[in-house]
């Protein structure tokens, strides 16, 4: 019997992007290796620079998302709440924290971890490259976010779709190196 709970992860899951070439069998799959957590009010989920091989969806809440900027103060980039995610960069190329992540109201979260996502990167064959296209998108995107809340100017960013393929197939090979593959 598929409970309400249930229901609600694979609801959540249905909205990630990059997600979205699972086969329904395969996101039911995530769905029961999905882990609940929960951060009070002000707690830390993740910080900036630190290693990370966790992969967050809010479920409830709502989180505050900060980088440090070129005088080592944080500049809030943005808050998220129910169905945004965070940590994929980390889970999926093993690089270091980009952001730190703030819990600033009660926050349940779904988590995936490494070996999650081992489990679904062998189980789809498109998933690297469909995730590696999401992610060359959803850095571009940051980038610019940064650079606008840092007062650059917006010039010397370089929207093309050249840069998004380039990141594409940086991202890529980056999966397939850290899931040896």
């Amino acid at each position: 019997p598929v409970t309400d709970a249930a229901a609600e992860h694979l609801q959540l899951l249905h909205e990630i992007e990059f997600l979205n070439v699972l086969t329904d069998e395969q996101r039911q799959e995530l769905s029961r290796r999905l882990a609940t957590q929960i951060f009070a009010r002000g707690e830390m989920i993740c910080r900036q620079g630190e290693p990370g091989h966790t992969f967050y969806i809010v479920k409830s809440g709502e989180v505050e998302v900060s980088m440090q900027n070129g005088t080592g103060r944080p500049v809030v980039l943005r808050q998220m709440t129910a169905g945004e995610f965070f940590g994929e960069f980390s889970l999926l190329t093993g690089e270091p924290r980009s952001a730190t992540i703030v819990a600033i109201e009660d926050t349940e979260v779904l988590s995936m971890n490494k070996e999650d996502m081992r489990a679904m990167l062998a189980a789809n064959s498109q998933l690297a490259e469909h995730i590696s296209e999401v992610l060359a998108l959803r850095r571009q995107q940051l980038e610019e976010q940064r650079m606008i809340s840092v007062q650059e100017t917006l010039a010397v960013v370089d929207n093309s779709q050249g840069r998004v393929d380039s990141l594409r197939r940086e991202f890529l090979d980056r999966i397939r190196k850290f899931f040896s593959y």
